[in-house]
Formats: structure tokens, C-alpha cells, sequence
């Protein structure tokens, strides 16, 4: 699929592990098949998918099950970002090859100045495919450099913008913005989907598990009816915040919530990562939650 301007909810697939880290393509198909059924606009292969404790070939054939999967209905993204130039580069045009339809790309940890810069450029012109550069605390594309990147090359047009606190770094790099040559998504799960919004965010790209009753509320904010998506916003936020609590607990709990919806086998949700698991009155906390949520 070529899509050359992305936009909504695209979230980000959960990777269904069994407990000995196997995964299970059975379960992964079905929630691809439900994301879209729900209304995303796009899928995509991240950081929440667990992506770096991949093997090569695993990579591979998930973003190969998932093109197939979807067989066109919606653009997928894939995350081919390297702690090197060199391995971001091989990533990154082997996900065009296997059909990738825009790229997410996070820089080496440190990296700043010219080699922030050469680093994107270099990747852009390696491919034909729209870039999302990943704003991450820990790895950042800082609004102004961003916004330079958007002009020194096409593929560089899009900007995630996930370095904390999200609603300023959205409100910021849209005041730079001025000629519109940057696109801007917020993540972050989803947490501030609102707020940025009001601040030129055009997307958000959240835990999969929660692309239901985000898409509602992303199409009642488009179509004009904010208060109503506030509202329903509001109604989900304690559920949001609970898992977005820290990364390790986000994993365990949002595939928590995929089993609850019928998605994932209760075998299939498990972590790969070394991640603590959150302890039983969280889960208990967690359950009352989706309890009152009808989830």
C-alpha cells in the first residue's frame, strides 16, 4: 500500500509470546484482523512490540506475517532503527523489501549535532519510504532539528514526538512548524492523545490494546464533537495511566487486556524482555478496572 500522508490511530502491535518466548503467529494474525476491524488507520512494529529482543529472522517474519496479514487495508509501520548507521541502514531497506509502507526510526542513544543529522539523511536517501522520527527521552530528535531534517529531505516528513513531558515537545515543535513541513504524532500510549492534538498532532500511535475506544474518541475529536471525546476520554484515563505506569508493567498489562478481549491465548501473553511483573494487587486493580469498564 502507498500512502503518502498518515494520520489517526495507529497502533502498536503486541508480540504474543508463549513462556518460553515462542511466538505464536496464530495470535498475532488475530490482532491484526481485530485492530483493523476496530478502525485503525495503520499498524505498526515498535518498541511495544518488543522489537529488539527479536533475532533477525524473527524480525523478518513478523513484519512478513504482517504485510500479509493485512494484505493492504492499512499501512504498516515498521521500526528499523540501529544503534549504528550501518545497521539501521541494512534494517531499514530490508523492511522496504518486505513491504513496509513507512519506517519509525528512533537515534543511537547520544547521538546529536551533525551525527544526528547525517545519521537520518543517510537512511533517507537509502529507501523511498516515509520516515517517522522517533523523539524519544532518551534518544532525541529535538523540535528545530527535526524541523531542519523535514526540509533537507522528502522521506523525513514525520516526527514522533515522545520525549517528556509530550504535550510542551508537541506545542513546541508545532510553533517551529510554520510551513507545515513536518508532520506530527504524538505516543507515549496514548496518554496525552488529547492534549497534543489541540497542539498539532495529527495521530497517536498507542498499545494495540486499547485501539477500540481510541478510535472512538479520535473520530468524535475529528468530527467536531470534543466535549463528547473528552468525556469518553476521561472515562478510560485511570485504565491508561495504570498501564503506561512503567514500561515493564505496560508489557504484562497490556497483553493482559488482550487475553480479556478474546485476542491473545492466556499462554501467549507473556513478556520476552526482563521486565518486572507487576504484583497481584495491581493485576487485582487492573481487573477492576476492565471490570467497570465492561472490558
Amino acid at each position: 500500500m502507498s500512502n503518502n500522508y498518515f494520520s489517526g490511530v495507529i497502533p502498536i502491535l503486541s508480540t504474543p509470546f508463549d513462556e518460553k518466548g515462542l511466538i505464536s503467529f496464530d495470535d498475532l494474525k488475530k490482532e491484526i484482523d481485530w485492530c483493523i476491524e476496530v478502525g485503525v488507520t495503520g499498524l505498526g512494529i515498535a518498541l511495544g512490540s518488543e522489537i529488539f529482543t527479536l533475532l533477525d529472522s524473527e524480525r523478518k517474519e513478523i513484519l512478513k506475517t504482517v504485510v500479509q496479514q493485512v494484505n493492504g487495508r492499512v499501512p504498516v509501520v515498521m521500526n528499523s532503527g540501529g544503534e549504528a548507521t550501518f545497521l539501521a541502514l541494512e534494517f531499514s531497506k530490508e523492511a522496504e523489501s518486505l513491504g513496509a509502507d513507512a519506517l519509525m526510526i528512533k537515534p543511537p542513544q547520544g547521538a546529536s549535532g551533525n551525527n544526528l543529522i547525517n545519521y537520518f539523511i543517510e537512511i533517507a536517501e537509502s529507501v523511498n519510504l516515509p520516515i517517522f522520527m522517533q523523539d524519544v527521552i532518551e534518544a532525541q530528535v529535538p523540535p528545530l532539528v527535526a524541523i531542519k531534517l523535514s526540509k533537507l529531505h522528502k522521506n523525513l516528513n514525520y516526527v514522533k514526538s515522545e520525549t517528556l513531558p509530550t504535550i510542551p515537545r508537541v506545542a513546541e515543535t508545532n510553533s517551529y512548524n510554520t510551513d507545515n513541513s513536518l508532520i506530527i504524532f504524538g505516543g507515549a500510549g496514548g496518554k496525552f492523545m488529547l492534549q497534543e492534538a489541540r497542539r498539532g498532532s495529527v495521530g497517536t500511535m498507542p498499545f494495540a490494546s486499547m485501539a477500540d475506544f481510541l478510535v472512538e474518541i479520535w473520530n468524535q475529536w475529528q468530527n467536531q464533537d470534543k466535549f463528547a471525546a473528552e468525556s469518553k476520554f476521561r472515562k478510560y484515563q485511570t485504565l491508561i495511566d495504570l498501564v503506561a505506569m512503567d514500561p515493564g508493567s505496560a508489557m504484562w498489562l497490556t497483553k493482559d487486556m488482550l487475553v480479556r478481549k478474546g485476542i491473545f491465548s492466556k499462554n501467549n501473553a507473556f513478556p520476552r524482555r526482563s521486565c518486572n511483573k507487576p504484583d497481584e494487587e495491581i493485576f487485582l486493580e487492573f481487573h477492576r478496572i476492565l471490570d467497570e469498564l465492561k472490558i
